[in-house]
């Protein structure tokens, strides 16, 4: 059921970037006030989750099974906030969220969201609208996706000093690290007083890592593609205060 898989990583990161408090060019905005708890803020972020599930609807109408949710006989349902999430805890919230529901999902090291084994298709609107309710439940933070220059500077450290060498501890390549001057340049004002990644500030030693499932996952496991919350945030996590 690889193809039923609702969100990646990288996918969920798009999604939050583009909605949490968000600016026209998908950049959050930075201030304390100016946050996912902000109703507009609130009000984006809703729509591009919804968004995400109304392209799967429209892409099943010309398919052989045609989902109900979320269509006309089947629309969303209300929804709470439960608490606010960082992007790295967006995962396991969600996973508890749906077990809670009764789903056997589960969220591989990647963070990847993954439905129950063998999922009937018969029992596909119950999952998508389950799930749409666990992701909507808890909405990331938008303080926890604006970069500072000192959080750029703990990024590098991590990606050069930590990541690098555990990648190369396991018999992988890693492309040469820019300077962190050149990697710093990569850094540009998103117009809200954050820094957005261009350039060399894409620099990642995951970018070229081509290996088998269980490796993947290993090393997902033993070096994380992000810093560790406590480094990016040593005063604390913002969470919708």
């Amino acid at each position: 059921m690889r193809g039923l898989r609702v969100l990646t990583s990288a996918l969920l990161g798009a999604l939050l970037l583009g909605a949490c408090g968000v600016s026209g060019d998908g950049a959050p905005t930075p201030s304390d006030t100016a946050t996912v708890t902000d109703e507009s803020g609130y009000e984006q972020f809703m729509e591009a989750t919804k968004g995400l599930f109304e392209r799967a609807w429209e892409r099943s109408q010309a398919g052989e099974y045609k989902l109900l949710f979320p269509g006309p006989e089947m629309p969303f349902p209300e929804t709470e906030i439960v608490r606010f999430v960082t992007l790295s805890e967006k995962p396991e919230a969600w996973r508890a969220c749906m077990v809670e529901a009764g789903w056997d999902v589960s969220v591989s090291s990647d963070g990847g969201m993954t439905p129950p084994r063998d999922l009937p298709y018969e029992q596909m609107d119950a999952y998508q609208m389950a799930s749409y309710i666990c992701l909507a439940s808890y909405p990331i933070d938008a303080r926890t996706q604006q970069h500072s220059a000192e959080q750029v500077k703990i990024r590098y450290d991590y990606l050069v000093e930590t990541q690098k060498p555990c990648l190369e501890s396991y018999g992988i390549q890693v492309s040469e690290p820019p300077s962190w001057e050149t990697y710093r340049a990569g850094w540009v004002s998103d117009g809200h007083g954050g820094l957005s990644p261009d350039g060399a500030g894409n620099w990642s030693p995951y970018e070229f890592v081509h290996v088998s499932e269980d490796l993947w996952n290993t090393l997902n496991e033993n070096c994380p593609q992000s810093p560790p919350d406590e480094l990016m945030w040593p005063d604390g996590v913002p969470n919708g205060d």
